[in-house]
C-alpha cells in the first residue's frame, strides 16, 4: 500500500523498481562509500543503492529520492532508499521535487 518502508512500492499499489542493475550480494564484503570500508557480516548488513545498484552500509543508503521505472528522478515516481552519490546528483540537478 505504500506504507511502511517506502521503497517498496507506488503509494497506489504499483511495481517496485527492478534490480537487475544490483551488483550480486556474494560480489561484495565491504560498504562501496569512499572511505567506510565497514564490513559487512552478520550485524552489518547489506543494502543496494536502488538507483545505481551499488552495496552500502545504511549510514550511506540513508537517504531516499523519487524513481521513476528507469531509474530516472521523478517526483511522481517511487520512493526509494538510494546511495549518497545519487542523492547528491538528484540534488545537484534541480531535482528537489524528486528528493524524499
Amino acid at each position: 500500500d505504500g506504507r511502511g518502508r517506502g521503497d517498496q512500492g507506488r503509494p497506489g499499489g504499483g511495481m517496485p523498481l527492478g534490480t537487475s542493475h544490483w551488483v550480486p550480494d556474494d560480489a561484495v564484503t565491504e560498504c562501496a562509500h569512499p572511505g567506510c570500508g565497514r564490513t559487512f557480516g552478520r550485524v552489518l548488513r547489506k543494502h543496494h543503492c536502488r538507483r545505481c545498484g551499488r552495496i552500502f552500509c545504511a549510514t550511506h543508503t540513508s537517504r531516499r529520492v523519487h524513481l521513476a521505472d528507469d531509474l530516472s528522478f521523478d517526483p511522481e515516481g517511487t520512493l526509494a532508499r538510494v546511495c549518497e552519490a545519487c542523492f547528491t546528483e538528484a540534488a545537484a540537478g534541480g531535482r528537489a521535487g524528486a528528493l524524499g
